[in-house]
C-alpha cells in the first residue's frame, strides 16, 4: 500500500482502518505515517494523525522513538487542532515513560489554559495531565488548583465531564 496516496485520495474511517491493519507492528510502515504527519504538508499530516493514533494505540511499541517530537509537535501554535487532539488521543491511552512526563504535563497545562482550543483538544489534556500526576503526590495539587479553576467557568459538556474524572482520579 502506497500510504502517501491513500492519504493524498481523502479520509475516511474506512481508509484509516485500512492504513491501521496494513501498518500492524511493522516499524518501517509506522515511520512512513510518522513523516507524513511531521511533513509541511498540513493537509496530510491531519489525515495521517488519524491512523497514527490508532496505530499507536494498538502498539504503543512503535510510538515509543518519537514521544519526544511529539510533545514539541503539539507546542507548536501552526499544527492543526486535529492533530493535536488525535496526538493527545494516543497519550491518553498509553503509559507516558517519565522521562518524557514534565514536558509532556507542562505542554497540557498550557492547553487546558488556552481558552481558543477546541473543547476536545481541552478535554484531552485534562486526561493526559491527570494519568501523569496520579501517581505523583506533589502534582496533585498543582493540577486540582487548575482543574478547580476551570470549573469555576462555564465550560462544554466534553470539558465538564472530564474536569469531573479527572477531580476523581487524584482522590483516589
Amino acid at each position: 500500500m502506497d500510504i502517501l496516496k491513500v492519504l493524498e485520495s481523502g479520509q475516511s474511517k474506512k481508509q484509516t482502518l485500512a492504513i491501521v491493519r496494513y501498518i500492524g507492528d511493522k516499524a518501517s510502515e509506522f515511520k512512513v505515517l510518522v513523516n507524513i504527519l511531521f511533513s509541511s504538508n498540513s493537509q496530510l499530516a491531519q489525515r495521517a494523525s488519524w491512523p497514527l493514533s490508532y496505530s499507536a494505540i494498538q502498539y504503543p511499541a512503535l510510538i515509543q522513538p518519537y514521544f519526544t517530537k511529539l510533545i514539541l509537535l503539539l507546542k507548536q501554535s501552526n499544527v492543526h487542532t486535529g492533530v493535536k487532539r488525535h496526538v493527545l488521543n494516543i497519550f491518553r491511552e498509553i503509559e507516558i515513560p517519565e522521562k518524557n512526563q514534565s514536558q509532556l504535563l507542562t505542554v497540557c497545562f498550557d492547553m487546558m489554559l488556552k481558552l481558543d482550543q477546541p473543547p476536545a483538544v481541552t478535554a484531552n489534556a485534562i486526561t493526559v495531565a491527570s494519568n501523569i500526576c496520579k501517581n505523583h503526590e506533589e502534582l496533585k495539587s498543582e493540577l486540582n488548583l487548575l482543574l478547580n479553576h476551570l470549573s469555576q467557568f462555564p465550560q462544554p459538556p466534553s470539558i465538564s465531564s472530564r474536569l469531573k474524572l479527572a477531580q476523581k482520579k487524584l482522590r483516589n
